[in-house]
């Protein structure tokens, strides 16, 4: 169904467990773009269901 969406996910907990392993500047900006695209996703298609 929200394929992007699943992939976001998943891609965002490989983002968290990279930035608890190695807590550096560029896993903590990747982290909160996965994050954040992730989040407003999730609000598009919550807001857009039937």
């Amino acid at each position: 169904m929200h394929i992007k969406l699943v992939l976001l996910g998943i891609l965002a907990l490989f983002s968290l467990s990279r930035l608890y392993e190695h807590r550096d500047f560029l896993s903590l900006c990747a982290t909160t773009i996965v994050v954040a695209a992730f989040v407003l996703s999730a609000l598009y298609v919550w807001r857009n269901r039937k």
